[in-house]
């Protein structure tokens, strides 16, 4: 791949398209069913997921997730209230967007 790194954690490579959209490189193998898109968190990025969000037929039954935390600081210490390590982050500490498919 030629693409620059936008961001890497320790389960994937976010890789920059250019036009707001990351393409990701699991560095596990994990299954990601529900994973429909991903996009910075950023006015480019914004703007990309609303584009994307008129090309869907079916658009209500998706939704979007926080991720990467852009303060060097963990899931847990970003939203203690979780009890998660992984999932959504607030948005204004997020550096990328996940848009899933939801199972209703």
């Amino acid at each position: 791949m030629n693409q620059p790194i936008y961001h890497e954690t320790s389960a994937a490579i976010y890789f920059d398209n250019g036009d707001g959209s990351l393409t990701v490189k699991q560095k596990r193998n994990v299954k990601i069913r529900k994973t429909i898109a991903t996009f910075k968190n950023d006015n480019l990025g914004r703007l990309a997921y609303q584009n994307f969000r008129k090309t869907l037929v079916n658009n209500e039954n998706i939704y979007c997730l926080y991720r990467c935390p852009n303060d060097g600081r963990t899931y847990a210490e970003t939203n203690p209230t979780s009890g998660s390590r992984h999932g959504s982050i607030s948005k204004k500490f997020a550096k990328v967007m996940t848009v899933l498919q939801s199972n209703r």
